[in-house]
């Protein structure tokens, strides 16, 4: 009857080894995925995302800077081909309201973009012209 049962030659043993072996592994990349994802940090904004954020109103009070970085942020996103054009920025008074008038513009075609900063709400506004 002994001839029947099956002949052990440590066929089991190495399976057994792999097993530990196999889970270190596994742990080692589990957790250098997650350490991969908190040192990447939040993902990047969507275009929609970063043009609400352009658009969004600057916080007061608003100064020549802020008002000249929010307009340059804005053309980068929304008016690229005036991204690189001439660049006036002009302070004064609407309304008895402060603002910053930042325009830049082309001469051939003519045209341009004006973007308006309220200095009382820090609201921004932008147009085309011709």
């Amino acid at each position: 009857m002994s001839s029947l049962a099956p002949a052990s030659h440590g066929g089991a043993r190495p399976q057994r080894r792999l097993k530990p072996v196999a889970f270190a592994v596994w742990a080692v990349v589990v957790v250098l995925g997650f350490a991969l994802v908190f040192t990447l940090g939040a993902p990047l904004a969507s275009s929609n995302q970063q043009r609400a954020d352009a658009r969004a109103p600057l916080a007061l009070p608003v100064t020549e800077e802020s008002a000249v970085a929010a307009a340059d942020e804005l053309v980068r996103i929304d008016y690229p081909a005036y991204a690189n054009d001439s660049r006036s920025v002009k302070h004064g008074t609407s309304q008895g309201e402060e603002i910053w008038t930042i325009t830049y513009s082309r001469s051939n075609p003519v045209g341009g973009v004006r973007i308006t900063v309220s200095g009382r709400t820090g609201a921004i506004d932008a147009s085309l012209f011709p």
